[in-house]
This record gives structure tokens, C-alpha cells and sequence, in this order.
């Protein structure tokens, strides 16, 4: 293990690296046509993380060392130090931990994480690595107060019962994934607010990442009041419902409030406030 100094170097050179090789290909993955976008994301983009996501981030740390270029460079999202994140949908709380990092302990996380089990895991993440700046909100995102139906299965395998669809897919590496009730182990019935409640009228947001199997554009519509105080949007779009992706609606629910959008790699629909 590295002497933290040194580390601290390490890290600043590979951040700055990851910065000026990928910024250029990302301008070029905006300029192509559709057809050709797809097999160059997957050359460029998707076979390389896979790659690195196995063998190296896991095993070295790189994630957590490459984590502000990659907010950068996959969400577009700048994280200052001091600002909010507001992460729905984190899950066992790998992912919140590195957010928490990133704004440090002068910011804040807000994490929303409407399952038991995984909010039990999130905040022996938490424990674990000894973050005190990130808020725990224990229900769904939705577009009202409410409970709902949730199907559950692993960590990152859950969603809303009723998303008012007959089917619910989404593409896994050129496999499509069916996710009805056939393919959750339980359900439960758990508490659903609105973003807008969660976060509060006063918070100004810097970043706000949604993810929630096929609730996305709902959970979004909760965070409408306060629209005005959050800088960028990251939302996934890429499940379907009825055979329409999420990310046509999302993409254009954002541009109606006003802000600048893009689809990039996985469907992600970006937002930036305009101005």
C-alpha cells in the first residue's frame, strides 16, 4: 500500500489522465450517426469498463480513484467540495460512499433507499468506512406520498409493482431482461415520497442521480417544485415499458422545465440547468 501522500499524487495524475484521453472521444461519440454511435460505444466504452470492472477497479481500488472523472465523463456532472448529491435509489451504498468522498466532509449526500435489506447494507457501508455526511431517507421516490407494491430480489433488483405497463424490459449486454413478477424472489409494501419532500424547498442540489427500474420519469415528476435549485440531472433511461424507452418522455419532461439535455451511453438522460 502506498504512503497516503503519494497516493493522494497517484490519484491526481490518473484523474487528470482519464480527463484529457476520454473528453475527446466522448466530443467524437456525440458527432456520429446512430448506427455507427452504437458499435463505437461498445468498442470504446462499454468492452473496456467491462474489462477494467473485472480484473482492475475491483481488485485496486481504481473506482473509487477514477470516481470524479467518471461522474464527469459518464453522468457530465461536476462534484464540487461542500456541495449536495442526492442519490435515489442507492442500494447497498458503494456508490453513495464514493459520492461522499467526492463533495467531502463539508458536503452532503442525501441517499433514498426504499428496501430493508438494502438499506441495511447501506448503512454498514456507511459504518464501515466511516462516512458521517450522508443522510439516510428510507422509502421509494414516486410522485406522491404514498405506499406501493415493491417486487425485491438482489441489491440493485427491485422496483414498483404497478408502473402501469404490461411489460417491463430492458437491454443487458445485447440480452433483453424481462422483469415482471416472474423475475423478483418477494414483494412488500413500502413507503413512496416525492424528491421535492425528500430534499426540502431550501437544499440547492449540485447533483441528483435517479435510478430505479422503470420508475424513473415518476420519481422525476416528484422533484418538480424544486427544479429551480438543482444544477444537473443524471436519470436511466433505458428500461421499457409497453416497448417505449423511458428515456423519450424523461428526455423531454426535462427540456420542458427548462433544462439543456443529452442521451448518452446506457440510455442515461442527462439535464443540465440552462443559464
Amino acid at each position: 500500500m502506498l504512503p497516503k501522500p503519494i497516493q493522494g499524487v497517484v490519484y491526481f495524475i490518473i484523474d487528470n489522465l482519464a480527463v484529457w484521453l476520454y473528453a475527446p472521444l466522448q466530443a467524437l461519440d456525440r458527432m456520429l450517426p446512430a448506427p455507427i454511435q452504437k458499435a463505437y460505444r461498445k468498442v470504446v466504452f462499454e468492452i473496456p469498463l467491462k474489462l477494467m470492472g473485472r480484473q482492475i477497479y475491483h481488485r485496486f481500488k481504481f473506482r473509487d480513484a477514477l470516481f470524479k472523472p467518471i461522474t464527469r465523463l459518464i453522468y457530465r456532472a461536476e462534484l464540487p467540495k461542500g456541495g449536495t448529491v442526492v442519490q435515489v435509489g442507492a442500494s447497498s451504498g458503494r456508490e453513495t460512499c464514493r459520492f461522499a468522498n467526492a463533495v467531502g466532509p463539508t458536503g452532503q449526500v442525501i441517499a433514498v433507499e426504499p428496501v430493508p435489506s438494502n438499506q441495511a447494507l447501506l448503512e454498514e457501508e456507511l459504518k464501515r468506512q466511516g462516512v458521517t455526511h450522508v443522510r439516510v431517507v428510507k422509502c421509494g421516490a414516486w410522485n406522491t406520498k404514498t405506499t406501493l407494491l415493491f417486487y425485491t430480489a438482489g441489491p440493485k433488483e427491485n422496483r414498483i409493482a404497478d408502473l402501469n405497463s404490461d411489460t417491463v424490459e430492458f437491454e443487458r449486454h445485447g440480452t433483453r431482461v424481462d422483469i415482471g413478477p416472474d423475475y423478483f424472489e418477494n414483494s412488500e409494501t413500502l413507503d413512496v415520497d416525492t424528491i421535492a419532500n425528500i430534499v426540502g424547498s431550501d437544499t440547492q442540489v449540485d447533483f441528483l442521480l435517479i435510478e430505479v427500474n422503470g420508475a424513473e420519469l415518476k420519481a422525476l415528476k416528484g422533484a418538480e417544485a424544486i427544479l429551480p435549485n438543482i444544477k444537473q440531472i443524471a436519470v436511466r433511461g433505458h428500461v421499457e415499458l409497453d416497448g417505449e424507452p423511458l428515456k423519450i418522455p424523461l428526455e423531454a419532461y426535462l427540456r420542458e422545465h427548462g433544462f439543456a439535455t443529452e442521451v448518452i451511453q446506457e440510455d442515461i438522460v442527462i439535464g443540465r440547468a440552462r443559464g
